[in-house]
């Protein structure tokens, strides 16, 4: 099946072309700017190409890019294309360095870029003196004129169309030459295989230097479809990732299982895809099968960037055996532009069953490594006539003809989704003169991901610690290929062979052991003495679990004791559950010891405190196009990463009121008067949606009232398992007011009033009694929240020193004594009710909801009302009730 009706198209560009002529008013990308259509998409890309032509850009003459991800990057690529050039893509998270030494080995005479970017090379390139390429910067380049005259594409399915780097086995990155004719042959085979079409939206959040990009960046582009382009820390903030999946509508989204396992943690109620790939990685048969519940069908895709991209798949299955391996659902069967052969050392094919070498042939594969031939001769052979690559992965092939991965023949390494050769890892560390040698290979981290670790042997005498190192390394190595962890040994591990012994380099590192100060030392780094702070104790402890270490000290730096980016997501959802937060993913990047992190927990607690004391009133969730929802008594829970599934912002009240407002409240009416204050300040006027929890509950309740008094509509109330008034207008029901009722100040004052006027009829025993204290208990408890209780709403050093942080005490006393106060009235207004148990309770609220309630019974405790299936039940009965009512 050809992409569309340009059979004689060997360009990719020209498919681009033919849906930006036919449909140029088509969504093409949404950015984080908005859409661009088609045919904006197309003009520009055309201008960016006469402009490379007037510039004297040849034919495959390489173009750096090294540009932020927005639209203009997709027109810069296309305009390459379109002017017969080859783009070489730069990372702007890779160090400088780096990136100016790919583009010298490439011999690049331009580079498009951010004016900020292009800077930072131009320091490197004069640091370095070098003369470097000619700089662009995209925004320099004018749309002009529309020119009628048709600009001829490249031509020729051979004429190189990228050159991506990947790590190098001399120390150094090497660059891949792809070609038009394999960039076509690898998408038609994608759109076939994924039935991509017009319909979809693939979100593309890979970097530009990673060879996933291709299919995110251009499948959609020569289909038809469209692409959400986003950055790649979309895929460490779970919740801004959620949010964009369901609101533009993504069909499709690829990334490696190390990925998908952290986000399938965070976020349980992940958005359903019609096709979700993982890649880069081996699958563990367990995530595979968890996969499957959030797509229409999910692949498991390999395929090194020597052969374009993808090479083989696999359809993963909830009820899949992983057959040969345990540890790895399989890679398939090799996609219908692949011939795959499975060979022993010398490149003669084995018998099905028995482990050789893939090796991948078919017109996807590359020309070959640019300006190494001898490497090229050695990866790219010729088997039965036909040129292959060598992809030095160990595979078994079954009898049904699928494939089977168990790994590598070398000491290459694939961390996070990205080839990692130990060689250009351990050369970065040796420029450090504090190190005589080193040698990398990966370990396996306790989250079942693969990190790096470094074995180190430092000069005599020298004192270093692994954060040293790791802030070394910065500068040259991008973030993956940093080790995790380093392990200081006096020499390093040798096999009886005279080869470094890697497996036991991993061995130190797994036993979490991350070595001495100095190389001669023998037991590990000591906590400090000074007393940690609970804060730090409880992040320490984390730590120590994640990352499988003994000890965690607080300047220990996350990313250089084990740590890495996925690592960070898990680590802030647990400090989050610890510490009932919402907390920005960038915060473990941002502070990332144990000290620096715990400072920022702690401040942040305070200003919310600050918060609660001030703004009684603040959202927990912002997204969604409806009106919000007032949640009294709602759980902060909801705030977390996709928990609150209805398309509507939720604002929280807190019970406490301003501060001392809610222990200087003498009734429910007031306290619901001043929390429709606050409500009002955000919404003037109606329809409001109120909704309420436990004591909550009962104070929506009352402001729906007084809203409704005040002739304002509320549009409906949501009660969650809400208290009970005492007493109900209506005779019958409920407790009948008598001297228990009211505040304990008012029962005072009338025993006062009546020992005022004496003896009476009753007698003098009667008038005496008057004089026994009123229910002892009850003042103690008056007692200890006036004069303790009520203090701890004014938190400062000393009361934090001397009381708990917990004021439920007070909270719990003030709102029974309000609730024996309230008189609840009927209310005929649309009611959503839920509760937990039938009873006095419920016959209660019966004789106060009208004919407009809904009443629903949940089997469920009252405390777990906030947490899963609990919580998954009633928010599914409120958004049905939300339906229903547009």
């Amino acid at each position: 099946m050809r992409l569309e009706p340009v059979a004689a198209a060997d360009n990719v560009f020209e498919c681009f072309a033919y849906h930006a002529a036919t449909s140029p008013e088509s969504v093409a990308v949404i950015d984080e700017a908005g859409a661009t259509s088609y045919g904006l998409l197309a003009a520009r890309a055309d201008a960016i190409a006469r402009y490379l032509l007037a510039q004297g850009l040849e034919p495959e003459q390489p173009v750096g890019v090294f540009m932020q991800r927005r639209t203009e990057l997709l027109a810069v690529l296309l305009g390459v294309w379109k002017a017969g050039g080859a783009y070489v893509p730069c990372d702007p998270e890779d160090p400088v360095d780096r990136v100016r030494r790919m583009l010298a080995s490439c011999d690049g005479t331009f580079v498009i870029g951010d004016p900020p970017l292009l800077q930072a090379l131009r320091t490197e390139y004069k640091d370095s003196g070098i003369t470097p390429p000619r700089m662009i910067d995209p925004a320099t380049i004018p749309d002009g004129p529309i020119d009628t005259t048709p600009l001829k594409c490249a031509e020729g399915g051979e004429r190189l169309a990228y050159l991506l780097f990947t790590s190098g086995s001399t120390g150094e990155p090497k660059a891949v030459e792809i070609e038009h004719g394999q960039v076509k042959v690898l998408l038609e085979s994608a759109r076939d295989l994924l039935g991509f079409g017009p319909g979809d939206r693939y979100l593309a959040a890979a970097t530009i230097a990673f060879d996933a990009s291709i299919t995110e960046l251009f499948l959609p582009l020569v289909t038809g479809g469209s692409l959400l382009l986003r950055d790649r820390g979309i895929l460490l903030d779970s919740k801004r990732l959620v949010r964009d999946l369901r609101d533009f509508g993504v069909t499709v989204m690829a990334t490696s299982p190390s990925v998908w396992a952290v986000l399938l943690a965070a976020e349980p109620d992940f958005p359903r895809l019609r096709v979700l790939i993982t890649h880069s990685e081996a699958v563990t048969p367990d995530l595979a099968r968890r996969l499957c519940a959030y797509c229409a069908e999910a692949w498991n895709l390999y395929g090194p960037t020597e052969t374009t991209v993808w090479a083989t798949g696999w359809r993963l299955a909830a009820d899949m055996d992983a057959g040969l391996s345990s540890t790895s659902a399989p890679i398939g069967w090799p996609l219908r532009h692949v011939r795959a052969m499975v060979v022993d050392d010398h490149g003669v094919p084995v018998a099905d069953g028995v482990e050789g070498e893939l090796c991948l042939g078919g017109p996807s594969v590359a020309r070959g490594y640019r300006g190494n031939e001898i490497l090229t001769r050695e990866r790219f052979i010729e088997i039965d006539g036909e040129r292959v690559y060598r992809s030095g992965d160990v595979v078994v092939r079954d009898a049904q003809g699928v494939l089977h991965y168990f790994g590598r023949n070398d000491d290459q390494m694939k961390v996070r989704g990205v080839r990692v050769e130990p060689s250009e890892v351990e050369t970065a560390i040796l420029r450090d003169p504090r190190v005589v040698q080193t040698a990398a290979t990966w370990f396996p981290t306790l989250g079942g991901s693969r990190a790096i670790v470094a074995a180190v042997v430092l000069q005599p005498g020298v004192v270093c610690r692994p954060q040293d190192l790791h802030d070394a390394l910065v500068d040259c190595l991008p973030g993956p290929m940093i080790p995790a962890r380093f392990v200081f040994v006096p020499e390093l591990p040798m096999t009886v062979s005279g080869k470094i012994d890697r497996l036991a380099i991993r061995q130190a590192a797994t036993r979490g052991v991350d070595g001495p100060l100095n190389p001669t030392g023998a037991e590990p780094r000591a906590v400090p003495l000074r007393a940690l702070s609970k804060t730090e104790i409880a992040i320490a402890a984390v730590w120590r679990r994640l990352l499988g270490l003994e000890t965690v000290a607080p300047d220990d730096h996350f990313f250089s004791i084990g740590g890495d980016s996925l690592t960070a997501v898990q680590m802030i959802v647990e400090v989050e559950g610890i510490f009932d937060l919402v907390l920005p993913i960038h915060l473990a990047f941002e502070a990332p010891t144990v000290e620096t992190l715990s400072l920022r927990i702690d401040r942040i607690r305070e200003q919310l405190d600050e918060q609660l004391s001030n703004e009684f009133v603040f959202p927990l969730v912002k997204g969604g196009d409806r009106a919000p929802i007032f949640f009294s008594g709602a759980d902060l829970a909801l705030a977390r990463r996709g928990v609150w599934t209805l398309p509507c912002p939720v604002y929280s009240i807190t019970n406490w009121a301003k501060g001392s407002g809610f222990v200087s409240t003498k009734s429910m009416e007031v306290l619901a008067a001043e929390h429709l204050d606050g409500v009002r300040r955000i919404q003037p006027h109606g329809p409001y949606r109120l909704a309420g929890f436990s004591f909550g509950g009962l104070i929506a309740f009352e402001m729906a009232h007084q809203l409704r008094d005040a002739g304002e509509e509320v549009e409906f109330l949501f009660l969650l398992d809400p208290m009970a008034p005492r007493h109900v207008a209506e005779p019958g029901h409920g407790a009948a007011p008598d001297e228990n009722r009211g505040s304990l100040g008012h029962r005072i004052k009338g025993r006062l009033q009546l020992i005022a006027q004496g003896p009476g009829t009753d007698g003098l025993g009667q008038w005496l009694s008057l004089f026994v204290p009123i229910a002892p208990a009850t003042m103690v408890g008056w007692y200890r929240y006036t004069m303790v209780d009520y203090y701890l709403r004014y938190p400062n050093p000393l009361t934090r020193l001397l009381f708990p942080r917990s004021r439920w005490r007070a909270f719990w006393f003030a709102a029974r004594r309000m609730v024996k106060g309230y008189t609840g009235r009927r209310y005929d207004g649309p009611v959503l009710a839920v509760f937990c148990e039938d009873g006095a309770r419920r016959e209660v609220w019966r004789s106060l909801l009208g004919s407009q309630s809904r009443q629903c019974d949940l089997t469920a405790a009252h405390d777990v009302l906030f947490k899963e299936p609990a919580r998954g039940q009633w928010m599914a009965w409120l958004a049905e009730y939300l339906a229903d009512k547009r």
